[in-house]
């Protein structure tokens, strides 16, 4: 009995992006770091009225907007693609920041951005910077609320229980601004900055059977007519060829089929 031979279909590759860095990625994240930088130094101004409005509500609330500092990790992990990438944003945005004018100090200010970064880029790292979806980036900026909650808990909030009321309210709105922040707004950005790919599609193309299907409909319904206007066309074709007349046979026969059309329409629309 011969061998039979299976063939199987051969495995498609897993489309994974290159890990190294390119001289297009670096400008990508400085630009990306200087205008982050920016919105840092604006929300340090328009932190003390808010923490105030929020403070005044609940003590701790004020904590949910903090992910606004931090939002830049998951951001830039999700545009580069890239190893370090959210510590290289961070990095430049801290720079920047410092440069036009902070009020925090630079040791601050350097050591949480680089901690936000790490942090940030657990997730993907977990996943080998193959996976680049909205849970992930939800579990990165919910990890790095974490870490900034418990920075400010043990380093800026002295004094202040975990288990104490503002603490656990402190704890709680930290980490849904980074889910909220962080997490969603980071994903949301980064598919407003991903260009839509252009699907060209064929051109429609009208069928052209209505027209046989109009005229099988009239005759079917009136054959009579249709036989009386063929009829009628045949013996003004032939007195045209008779006569040389070839650019009168050129009008009875385009009115002739004008007619023969409009009347196709008339009695038999198509649905």
């Amino acid at each position: 009995m011969p061998a039979t031979t299976i063939h199987t279909l051969p495995k498609r590759p897993i489309a994974v992006s290159s890990l190294k860095w390119q001289p297009l990625d670096i400008a990508v994240g400085a630009t990306l770091g200087a205008a982050c930088g920016v919105i840092f130094w604006g929300f340090n101004f328009a932190y003390m009225p808010i923490s105030s409005v929020f403070g005044a509500i609940l003590p701790g609330f004020a904590s949910i907007v903090h992910a606004v500092w931090y939002f830049s990790g998951t951001l830039a992990v999700l545009i580069l693609r890239k190893p370090g990438a959210a510590l290289y944003v961070n990095l430049i945005g801290t720079l920047v920041e410092t440069v036009i004018g902070s009020q925090f100090d630079l040791g601050f200010v350097i050591i949480s951005a680089l901690l936000q970064g790490v942090f940030a880029e657990i997730p993907f790292a977990l996943t080998r910077y193959r996976m680049f979806n909205l849970p992930i980036s939800i579990a990165s900026g919910a990890l790095v609320a974490l870490e900034y909650g418990t920075y400010l808990m043990l380093f800026r909030y002295v004094g202040v229980s975990f288990v104490s009321p503002r603490g656990i309210v402190h704890m709680i709105s930290e980490v849904t601004g980074g889910v909220l922040i962080s997490g969603v707004m980071a994903w949301y950005l980064m598919l407003a900055d991903t260009p839509k790919p252009v699907v060209l599609r064929p051109p429609r193309i009208r069928p052209r059977t209505h027209r046989a299907t109009r005229l099988t409909l009239f005759a079917r319904h009136f054959p009579g007519n249709v036989a009386l206007i063929e009829g009628v066309s045949g013996m003004l074709a032939q007195q045209s060829r008779e006569s040389g007349a070839s650019r009168v046979s050129a009008v009875i026969a385009l009115w002739g089929s004008r007619l023969m059309l409009s009347i196709d329409k008339l009695m038999c629309p198509l649905p």
